[in-house]
């Protein structure tokens, strides 16, 4: 990776991360499929699904996702924290990726536009 476009995504990163970590009352469960992630991540870190309420869960849910916040519920304790660090973490990347992949095809200034 050529030194300007390091630069580049360490900007952008810095940005992305600023505007989710800005407005933290903004963050939240508010659509059914991400309760459904929660419920399964939950699950998984206290090592039982509930069957009864939500059969199957792990066809429904995208595994690296509900794997990676069942991890963070394990360490830190707290499900809407771990929820949120990963969908933030998620969201951060895919600004950076954009960037570059738009960057290799196009060239910096789409890069910066996309």
């Amino acid at each position: 990776m050529e030194k300007s476009a390091g630069r580049d995504v360490a900007i952008l990163a810095f940005a992305a991360a600023t505007f989710r970590i800005i407005f933290p009352g903004r963050l939240g469960i508010d659509h059914y499929d991400e309760g459904a992630y929660a419920m399964t991540a939950a699950a998984l870190a206290t090592g039982g699904w509930p069957a009864e309420i939500y059969p199957l869960p792990h066809f429904l849910s995208p595994p690296l996702l509900f794997g990676l916040a069942s991890l963070l519920m394990r360490v830190v304790g707290t499900a809407d924290v771990s929820l949120f660090l990963v969908s933030m973490a998620a969201g951060i990347g895919t600004v950076a990726l954009v960037y570059l992949a738009a960057r290799r095809c196009f060239g910096r200034a789409a890069a910066g536009a996309a």
